[in-house]
Parts: structure tokens; C-alpha cells; sequence
């Protein structure tokens, strides 16, 4: 794949000192990422980044800009963009030609466009994890926290018999970069109600991208790029029972970076900036990765995601997600807590317990019954 050929170079730009409110006024209608620069390039603004934290709408861009990003090398390779992405949870890289800012690739023309996992016998199932979903009577505010608290970015709404009504993307909330600021609407009697405290059907998209068949790796990005979307929902009986996301693709690249024994990777451990913090993580993981493979055999990949969502006084909320693909399938875990270690060591146990629990009854059923 020729990545020049995806660089977009009628990308938006700001000031550093553009308000958060006039950024993302551009999201809502469709921009994806904002560059920031003064005299010179000085970092992107993502969709997702304006509902990590509840930012004053008056908040200027050098407060939330990522600085830092790594450019696009001539011989990263797809796999290596993959991660570029991945580690670092932007929608767009900037990419450079002579040290001047070129254009950004963005992580879903990159997607739709790639070729590398059309040989990959994957396939939905092998790589969905049951999603989390929200009734479509809850709040706005409680769809937010839900995405918030479980690191993910799509959330599916149901009903009350648990049939799919739609789905919430995180870029729903733009609308209301800080929910307690927003507007308001008026309800059936004419009183003001904050949109925080609004249904969740008020914003939920009634048409997501649904497939009741086990279709391959190669045919969900075609589907994405056909439709637009970056998820997909599998169901049965209307019921979803799983979702794969561009991140989920992301992390399926990123593995087939040629390598020996289990692909290992960890995104946003930059959250924290205590250097024993980080040693002690990373240890905890390579523990984790040796046990589940005396159980199952060695892993093909195992993906931490590290996401401070919140300050609460100089406190950080700390979302882990994990995700295991090992021979007899995929395994996610979920912790949230204000302290990164103790958080992460929960997330790793709960991921451990259920490929123990999962074994045991897979053991339970090949055992003769008694007598």
C-alpha cells in the first residue's frame, strides 16, 4: 500500500489559542482531527480527546493538544503504522516531507485502504468481544460515563427485551464538549432539561452497521468503507452478541508484524509519568502473558489499553482494558479505579479467572459423567 496516496493535504488548522468550543463546532460536522500550529507544526487534536475530560468550552487548544506524535518513516510498513495508531490513540498522524508538514493520514482511510489482511483466515468471531450496551431509556450522562469508565468508544442501545435500537458513538458527545454546559432541550411539558439528563435515543444513531454472519477480517473492512462506519455489531435474534471496531483491526495489523512467540503490546502507559509505575506494569504483564500461556499455549497477541479519562483534585481515573487472543479464542477484561497498579493488576486477574473458569468448563464437559 502507498501511503502517499492516502495523505489528505486540505486538513483543518488552528491556533494554539482557539477555543475548544470553535473545534469542535468543526467535529460535529465531520473533521476528525484538527492541526494545531503556531509558526510551526505543534500537534493534532482528536474527536475522541474532547470528552476524555469535562474541558470549559473556553479552553484553549495548547491545554488538550498532542504534541509529540511520531512521524510517518518511508519503511514503517502497515503493521507499523497499525501501532503508530494504536500507542498513539489519535484519528490522524501527521506526516512530513522536509521537515514541512505534508498532509495526515488518518486511521480510517488507512484501514479501508489496506491490503494486509487479506490472506488472514480471522474472522469476526475470532476477534468480536461481547459488547457493553445501554438501555435506550438511560441518559446521555450515563452512556458517557459507561464509555468513559470501560475504555471503548461505541456503545450499543437496546431495548427492553434486549433487541438493538441503535448505537452511541463517542463522538456523539461533541455536541456538548462538557455535558453540564450544554443547552438543554425542552421535554412534552415545555421545561428546560439538561442534555446530559436526555435518553440516550436523542443521539444514538438508529441504523449501525449489523451482519448476522461470521464474515472475514478482509470483508469487514470492506464493509466499513462501503458504509462509512468503523464498528460492526454481529447478532442473533436482533440481540447483539458482538463488535469489532477499527481498533480491533488496528490490533489484528499490528500482530502481523513479523516476530517471535506472543505480540505484546502496551498503548497510553505515557498516562502515568512515574517511572516505577511503569516497571512495575509491565512486569505484571509479562507475569500475566506466562501464566495464560501454561493454560491455553502462547498467546498470538495480548493488547493493554491505559486511559486516564478524569482529575478528580491531582488524581487521575484510570480505565484498563485488555484483550487476549489465544488458541481457543478472545478473551477482554475491563477495570477502572484512581490507582494504575491496583487497576491494572484487577483488570490482568479478571482476565485470568476467565480463562481459568473457561478451561474448567470446557474440561467439565469432555469428562465421562459418573456412573
Amino acid at each position: 500500500m502507498d501511503l502517499s496516496e492516502l495523505v489528505r493535504k486540505d486538513f483543518l488548522e488552528v491556533g494554539p489559542d482557539a477555543k475548544i468550543s470553535e473545534v469542535a463546532s468543526h467535529m460535529i460536522r465531520g473533521e476528525e482531527a484538527v492541526v494545531v500550529c503556531d509558526e510551526n507544526f505543534i500537534g493534532i487534536i482528536s474527536s475522541n480527546q474532547l470528552i476524555d475530560r469535562d474541558y470549559p468550552a473556553e479552553t484553549k487548544t495548547r491545554t488538550l493538544v498532542r504534541k509529540n506524535i511520531p512521524r510517518i518513516e518511508d519503511d514503517i510498513g502497515s503493521a507499523g503504522v497499525a501501532k503508530l495508531f494504536l500507542e498513539n490513540n489519535v484519528k490522524a498522524v501527521p506526516v512530513f516531507s522536509k521537515d514541512k508538514l505534508a498532509g495526515l493520514l488518518y486511521e480510517k482511510d488507512f484501514i479501508r485502504n489496506s491490503e494486509c489482511l487479506s490472506d488472514t483466515k480471522k474472522t469476526l468471531e475470532d476477534i468480536a468481544s461481547v459488547p457493553d450496551v445501554i438501555e435506550k431509556d438511560e441518559s446521555i450522562g450515563k452512556a458517557r460515563t459507561v464509555l468513559k469508565e470501560k475504555n471503548i468508544s461505541r456503545l450499543p442501545v437496546v431495548d427492553e427485551r434486549g433487541k438493538l435500537s441503535g448505537i452511541i458513538d463517542i463522538e456523539d458527545f461533541l455536541k456538548t464538549v462538557n455535558p453540564r454546559e450544554g443547552m438543554g432541550r425542552k421535554d412534552s411539558a415545555g421545561d428546560s432539561v439538561p442534555e446530559f439528563k436526555l435518553p440516550v435515543t436523542t443521539i444514538m444513531d438508529e441504523n449501525p452497521l449489523v451482519t448476522e454472519e461470521n464474515i472475514t477480517c478482509s470483508k469487514i473492512i470492506k464493509l466499513f468503507k462501503k458504509h462509512n462506519k468503523s464498528y460492526i455489531i454481529m447478532v442473533r435474534n436482533k440481540e447483539p452478541v458482538g463488535i469489532v471496531t477499527s481498533k480491533d483491526i488496528l490490533e489484528l495489523m499490528a500482530s502481523l508484524e513479523s516476530q517471535k512467540g506472543v505480540y505484546v503490546q502496551i498503548n497510553g502507559l505515557g498516562e502515568t509519568e512515574d517511572e516505577f509505575e511503569k516497571d512495575k506494569i509491565d512486569s505484571m504483564i509479562i507475569d500475566s502473558v506466562q501464566k495464560i500461556g501454561k493454560i491455553h499455549g502462547p498467546m498470538e497477541y495480548f493488547f493493554v489499553h491505559i486511559k486516564s479519562s478524569q482529575r478528580e483534585g491531582e488524581q487521575k481515573l484510570f480505565s484498563i482494558r485488555t484483550r487476549a487472543l489465544t488458541p481457543v479464542g478472545l478473551y477482554v477484561s475491563k477495570a477502572s479505579g484512581w490507582n494504575v497498579i491496583t487497576t491494572t493488576d484487577e483488570a490482568l486477574d479478571r482476565l485470568e479467572r476467565q480463562i481459568i473458569e473457561d478451561r474448567e468448563k470446557k474440561m467439565n464437559l469432555r469428562s465421562p459423567r459418573n456412573a
